[in-house]
């Protein structure tokens, strides 16, 4: 195992909405890395350097990226060899990693960057345009010679090797391709970047003057500022190429002017090679006036379609493609016959193979432009067949909406797959895959067979369907936790996981509307746990069956809450009558529980509480000091009591001895006593009671009954409120 430290951290890519990750790496293999680059449509650069400190590019390309095995393992053996020029860039290393899944490249390390991002800075001068077209020219020469076609020169894979003098460098070799001199050869797998594409390249046939025209852009490119099919269609730039040529500004120098239109004649016959540059530049070439420009090319016959003119079979090909309408007159012309006088005898066997796999029409057409053209994306009619496309007619299907001729062609091959019938949607694209793979696509068809559908696709079948796929692509409905993050274009349904196809889900809104609101002793709430554990299969199923049912539960909801309303509102009243308090609105509602809803059963509610709050503590309040009267009371009793057992002890024990005088004085001396001692009682009494009543007010001691929060209250009344 190679040494490699991985961060958490990693690093996400699009292509074709296909996603891959690649981990950020802080070693590889002997090297330390430094930082990361930047991450491109095809790999993620990192910034290396070895134990003696010498720095590399690190290059990881993703999975499915285009990667030449042959054009890499030759440019890394030319590197290693004395006369590799300074105008191509080093492969130090380069390989396959098991861990990753994914080639790798190490190339030397060019501080400059590269043009695209150099040229934004500044504008190159006459003379740094000159060497710049003579440093790659003689760099492609290296290449040519030793059988090596780049394919894909464009600004951002030339690197700036020296600013003084300035110096060039072609990279980023892994779509280049292994061409033997003097043959031309036809790829068997299509990757290009279109905007820099020469025709021929777009029907698979790959030569040395492919890039000479990829130079040619790249020139014109660096002199006005930006790319001549800058945000046009990649699929009809090819179509502009044959109906327009390349519009070359005519404020453009002469002498670059010239250089352009020669690199960039759609001819590749005609089309200047390292030769006729190398002379140019250096004043050598003789310039004839019928190579100065695309334009004024004589053509060998004119075809007349649609009250257009075009100039060859290409052009009225792709020209079928513009619309429906357009298409429909192109198969009509192909019945007819009168396009085969313009076919090569190539053509004419071509095209009897095609008749021979089908004798649909519309497909005949599709293919044979598709074998004229085959960097072109799979067509139905003059629409490209894609995962997007298919999208589209589901969502037609889904929303009712009016499908046009070529939606109810692939409504009809999506019906026929479904079936397991023939001339359907998977057998149509696997016609179109030996020139041209769309894995969206692929993945899309294979997940499409693990719906479960009916043996015949009726109009409400085929809603269900759409609407069913559309939901695990649009993600606007609740779905299990498994298919959260899944997307059919990109991931494979399990097997196990069968889909079953259905008319309603629950959104994601209703589903937390009613896990908010649903009570045990509503009668959906078992289907609605069900929902939580239940597999793919069933899930549909119960979301369905909620999702057609949503009032009912929810009316359900408002019964239920209005039957708890009045139970809460007959036990408040009762608490309000012990405590003799008149509430007019609570026997309003009780009178009339129709009326009762959540707001005004709340308001009500609260007042009440309130009320009812504010009488108990109040009550409370005058039995905290009533005690202490009572032993007060009690006590000027027991005085009293001693008092009398006194007078009469005195009586019984010294009446004989004492005269009637002291007897009188005694008797009266007693009902002072008594008086004044009532008397002191009664104000020390009603001292103590004001005393206690402020300590219980103002410190809140000496507190006889507890006071009731309204909380307090709340809880008790409905808890009584439960038990009826």
């Amino acid at each position: 195992m190679e040494e490699r430290t991985i961060s958490d951290k990693t690093v996400s890519y699009q292509e074709s909405k296909i996603y891959f990750t690649i981990p950020e790496i802080k070693k590889w293999k002997d090297y330390e890395v430094e930082r990361k680059i930047r991450e491109n449509n095809q790999c993620v650069l990192y910034l290396i350097k070895d134990g003696k400190g010498r720095k590399y590019v690190l290059k990881i390309f993703y999975p499915f990226s285009p990667f030449n095995v042959e054009v890499v393992e030759r440019i890394y053996n030319l590197s290693r060899m004395g006369d590799f020029p300074k105008y191509l860039t080093k492969v130090q290393e380069w390989g396959y990693d098991q861990d990753l899944r994914s080639y790798y490249i190490v190339e030397e390390y060019i501080e400059g960057g590269d043009l695209g991002e150099y040229i934004k800075k500044r504008r190159l001068s006459k003379e740094e345009l000159k060497e710049f077209v003579r440093q790659i020219n003689e760099g492609l020469r290296y290449l040519h010679i030793n059988e090596v076609v780049h394919s894909d020169i464009k600004p951002s894979n030339i690197l700036v090797r020296s600013e003084n003098p300035l110096v060039f460098s072609i990279s980023d070799y892994n779509i280049g391709s292994i061409k033997p001199r003097g043959a031309d050869i036809k790829a068997t797998t299509f990757k290009l970047t279109p905007a820099y594409a020469s025709p021929e390249r777009f029907t698979n046939i790959i030569t040395e003057k492919a890039d000479y025209w990829s130079l040619g852009i790249s020139l014109l490119e660096i002199i006005t500022g930006k790319n001549p099919f800058e945000k046009i269609d990649a699929n009809l730039i090819v179509y502009k190429i044959l109906t327009q040529g390349v519009e070359i500004p005519k404020d453009i120098e002469e002498y670059y002017k010239i250089l352009c239109e020669n690199l960039l004649n759609p001819n590749p016959d005609k089309r200047w090679g390292y030769n006729e540059v190398k002379e140019y530049l250096e004043g050598k070439l003789k310039i004839r006036q019928e190579e100065k420009g695309t334009t004024e090319q004589k053509q060998k016959f004119k075809i007349v379609f649609n009250n257009k003119e075009y100039r060859n079979l290409e052009e009225l090909l792709l020209s079928f493609l513009r619309s429906t309408e357009d298409f429909r007159s192109g198969v009509n012309l192909f019945k007819s016959g009168s396009i085969e006088k313009l076919l090569s005898d190539e053509d004419k066997k071509k095209l009897k193979e095609i008749r021979e796999k089908t004798n649909d029409e519309d497909l005949i057409l599709n293919l044979f432009i598709n074998y004229k053209f085959p960097s072109l994306p799979v067509y139905i009619g003059s629409k490209k067949l894609s995962y997007e496309t298919v999208i589209n007619v589901l969502r037609k299907i889904r929303d009712k909406d009016v499908l046009d001729y070529e939606d109810k062609k692939i409504a009809e091959l999506i019906r026929n797959y479904l079936e397991n019938r023939g001339n359907n949607i998977a057998e149509y694209y696997s016609m179109f895959k030996e020139s041209y793979e769309d894995m969206e696509l692929e993945r899309l068809l294979i997940n499409l067979k693990n719906f479960i559908v009916p043996s015949k696709l009726n109009e409400e079948a085929m809603y269900k369907f759409a609407f069913t796929v559309l939901a695990l692509v649009e993600k606007n409905y609740y779905l299990p936790q498994s298919l959260q993050n899944f997307k059919i274009e990109r991931d494979i349904i399990e097997v196990a996981n069968f889909i079953p196809i259905v008319g309603n889900l629950l959104t994601i809104e209703e589903y937390n509307n009613l896990r908010v609101n649903i009570r045990p002793n509503n009668p959906y709430y078992s289907r609605f746990i069900a929902l939580q554990t239940a597999d793919i299969t069933e899930f549909f199923h119960i979301s369905e069956y909620l999702k057609n049912n949503y009032s009912k539960i929810l009316n359900q909801r408002i019964i239920d809450e209005n039957s708890r309303f009045v139970k809460i509102l007959i036990v408040l009243n009762r608490y309000l009558s012990h405590y003799r308090i008149k509430n007019p609105e609570v026997e309003y509602y009780l009178k009339n529980t129709e009326l009762l809803n959540s707001q005004n059963f709340a308001k009500v509610y609260n007042n009440s509480l309130d009320q009812l709050v504010y009488e108990i503590n109040r009550g409370n309040k005058h039995q905290g000091s009533f005690p202490f009267i009572g032993i007060l009371f009690w006590l000027f009793l027991l005085i009293l009591l001693i008092l009398a057992l006194s007078y009469i002890f005195v009586s019984c024990f010294f009446y004989n001895s004492m005269s009637d005088a002291l007897y009188r004085i005694m008797y009266g001396e007693y009902l002072t006593i008594c008086f004044v001692c009532g008397i002191i009682l009664l104000i020390l009494s009603l001292f103590v009671y004001e005393f206690l009543t402020f300590l219980q007010e103002i410190l809140g001691i000496f507190k006889g009954g507890r006071v009731i929060t309204k909380e307090e209250l709340r809880r008790k009344i409905e808890e009584e409120a439960e038990k009826l």
